[in-house]
């Protein structure tokens, strides 16, 4: 029995939760080492950020950013 039969019999006795895990661990070594592409898989298109980017959520008018540190905390349900 070769390793990725070991790992895929091991992985089907888990629940989905942790198998999730283990999904999520091998993509972070495909990603580190350079292997496939993981990111691609990850997130079903190579470029989800750059398109999450180039279309960000439009600013109530009058907030400018950046926003500064003090502003974030003077809140009334913070005092």
């Amino acid at each position: 029995m070769n390793t990725t039969q070991r790992i895929h019999d091991e992985v089907k006795r888990l629940p989905e939760d942790l198998a999730d895990r283990v999904l999520d661990f091998v993509l972070f070594l495909e990603q580190r080492h350079g292997v496939g592409n993981a990111v691609e898989r990850a997130n079903g298109t190579p470029d989800a950020m750059d398109k999450l980017f180039s279309n960000p959520i439009p600013l109530k008018e009058g907030v400018k950013l950046p926003v500064e540190r003090e502003a974030l905390y003077d809140r009334s349900c913070l005092r």
